[in-house]
């Protein structure tokens, strides 16, 4: 975690730092990396103000609390922080399983059957097994992929219609598209 101090009508001393960090590192249970927080501790008169920005791969949080002392300050700004994050660690896993249910899956296997076990009375046997990438891509795109590989086939995504296509080379140089 990256952090990054500002002090305004305030001199930042070691203990102070010191703090902010054990407070702030409780955040990294909950955030997925890149975490940068920006603390900026000020101090109006008798008010001693603590306002965090916390930037994470999956959004932002922020948090501000004013008190008579800097420590207590830091240390309520990182429990709502703290909050925060657990609201949101959360929230992204419930969307992320919600997602997961009605969504296709990205890998689809390619088997290739022997070719001598096919027209007899017993099972084919599998001699071969593949796993292929499912990227989102349009019809022409998938096209110049096929142009640049070695293979006869590509399987995509369609990003209008979102349905599993494949795109194929045909024995007299055209494509075919299933």
């Amino acid at each position: 975690m990256l952090i990054e101090y500002v002090a305004r009508d305030f001199k930042l001393e070691e203990p102070i730092r010191e703090l902010s960090e054990e407070k702030l590192k409780r955040l990294e249970r909950f955030l997925q990396e890149p975490i940068t927080a920006h603390l900026v501790l000020e101090v109006e008169k008798h008010r001693q103000r603590a306002e965090v920005h916390v930037s994470h791969r999956h959004g932002d949080l922020r948090a501000a609390e004013e008190t008579d002392t800097m420590r207590d300050s830091i240390q309520l700004v990182a429990d709502k922080l703290e909050k925060q994050a657990r609201r949101a660690a959360k929230k992204f896993q419930t969307t992320r399983r919600r997602a997961d249910r009605h969504v296709q899956p990205e890998f689809w296997s390619e088997e290739v059957v022997e070719s001598s076990s096919v027209g007899r009375s017993s099972a084919p046997r599998i001699v071969e097994s593949t796993r292929l990438h499912v990227k989102p891509m349009t019809i022409d795109e998938a096209a110049l992929e096929l142009d640049r590989s070695d293979t006869e086939f590509v399987v995509f995504r369609e990003e209008q219609k979102g349905s599993v296509t494949v795109l194929y080379r045909r024995g007299d140089g055209d494509y075919g598209l299933i």
